[in-house]
């Protein structure tokens, strides 16, 4: 990562983590004010749909999705965090593999992950 900040504590086990999200993040999904909010209009003219179905061809994931792209952080921790890991993932194919091959038992154990509680 290039960022300077850290978000996982040293010396605590791989207990769980988000991609989404930092550790360090008091933010709660209820909180609508921290996220914007795409229109139906927007999605489509950004093309959304079809971007979602080029992750998945199943309809159940592909409303997870849909979520997940429609709600944007506003939180600049959490936008720095996601743009952290996904310059991770582009440097590290090795590890987008890896975790691209966990994905579909994630799927079948749970859904896409919400925002953490401030706990």
């Amino acid at each position: 990562m290039k960022t300077e900040k850290t978000y996982a504590k040293k010396g605590h086990g791989p207990a769980s983590f988000s991609l989404l999200y930092p550790q360090v993040s008091g933010i709660s999904s209820n909180q609508r004010d921290l996220f914007l909010e795409l229109s139906p209009g927007a999605m489509h003219d950004l093309g959304l749909d079809e971007i979602i179905a080029a992750f998945t061809s199943e309809r159940e994931h592909q409303k997870e999705i849909r979520t997940l792209f429609s709600r944007l952080p506003r939180d600049p921790d959490v936008i720095t965090y996601r743009q952290a890991v996904l310059e991770d993932l582009l440097a590290n194919p090795d590890l987008a593999e890896k975790l691209a091959s966990l994905l579909p038992g994630l799927i079948r154990s749970s859904t896409i992950p919400t925002a953490p509680t401030g706990k």
